[in-house]
């Protein structure tokens, strides 16, 4: 950086904001360093970073489904906002296995991630999830609770969802393929008895399945 610095004539702090995309620094110095920096063959040391600034920029996303077209769009949403503020996307796929997700916490941890954002394993231990909260570590729950947390919990409204989900024309419901042990099953079971008894017809009549 001292050299880089040197041959544009600039100071090491501005070189630094100009790395950093800083709107600090003016567009032609930025696009200056930028040259100079790629023909210099200049790479951004981002753990050397992170131990100066005690942040990594770097937040972990896990979920039970990559595949899920509903999850697809939390890891777009989650790209585009933490990229508007520097920050880079970790993903893992547990597929409900608690050892991948421990895994993949740890690896975070051992990274100097910024922070989670989970949607837990059905059997996740919520000493686990707060022993994350006691040691400063964010994390935030999405679709799925765990009791006894002290997580931050952002849930999509699953009852909601449930309602939309009734068709008063077939006098017909789609069963869900849920986990018994997921929170969301009482939302979701609610709202589909209340989506039947607003279409005239009898939730008696029809079986609510829940399978793994």
């Amino acid at each position: 950086m001292s050299h880089l610095a040197e041959r544009l004539g600039v100071s090491k702090a501005t070189l630094s904001l100009a790395l950093r995309n800083s709107p600090l620094v003016a567009d032609a110095t930025h696009e200056r360093v930028k040259r100079e920096a790629e023909a210099a063959g200049y790479i951004y040391n981002r753990s050397a970073a992170a131990l100066r600034t005690a942040r990594s920029n770097v937040v972990g996303v896990a979920v039970h489904d990559i595949l899920n077209p509903y999850f697809a769009e939390i890891f777009g949403a989650l790209e585009n906002t933490l990229g508007e503020n520097d920050q880079i996307v970790f993903i893992c796929n547990h597929r409900d296995d608690v050892e991948r997700q421990r895994t993949f916490v740890q690896a975070l941890l051992q990274h100097r991630a910024d922070g989670l954002v989970l949607c837990p394993w059905v059997g996740t231990d919520p000493a686990e999830i707060n022993h994350l909260v006691d040691a400063d570590f964010l994390v935030t729950l999405i679709c799925r609770d765990v009791e006894g947390t002290r997580a931050g919990h952002s849930r999509r409204r699953h009852h909601g969802y449930a309602q939309c989900g009734a068709s008063p024309d077939r006098r017909r419901a789609s069963p869900y393929r849920l986990s018994r042990r997921a929170a969301q099953i009482r939302d979701r079971h609610d709202g589909w008895v209340s989506a039947l008894r607003e279409a005239g017809i009898d939730p008696g009549t029809h079986r609510f399945i829940c399978l793994k």
